[in-house]
């Protein structure tokens, strides 16, 4: 399994997200994708998937027909949050309320 791979498996079902998203915050936190995952970037692919969630509340629910997306967004605020205090990043004194800063 790579690096790519296990940050894809703990976001399941994440349809909006794209590869090259993935691999961007990979690289924001110096993990190469493409490398093989082991326990020593367990804790950084935490990071990226809290990452990747505070990303994911600023996109817009879709509907489009009978098709809907929507993502609990209280539940990923506390899970990113969770993740950040857990690991002790600065970003846990950010606040995370999904809403753009432009």
């Amino acid at each position: 399994m790579t690096n790519l791979e296990a940050l894809q498996a703990v976001l399941p079902g994440i349809g909006e997200v794209t590869d090259n998203l993935y691999t961007k915050v990979l690289l924001d936190r110096d993990v190469a994708s493409s490398d093989v995952y082991d326990d020593s970037v367990k804790d950084t692919i935490d990071l990226c998937s809290a990452d990747l969630m505070v990303i994911l509340l600023r996109l817009p629910d879709i509907q489009e027909g009978g098709l809907a997306i929507r993502y609990d967004r209280g539940y990923m605020r506390s899970q990113a949050q969770e993740i950040y205090s857990r690991l002790g990043t600065d970003s846990e004194k950010a606040t995370i309320d999904g809403t753009s800063k432009w």
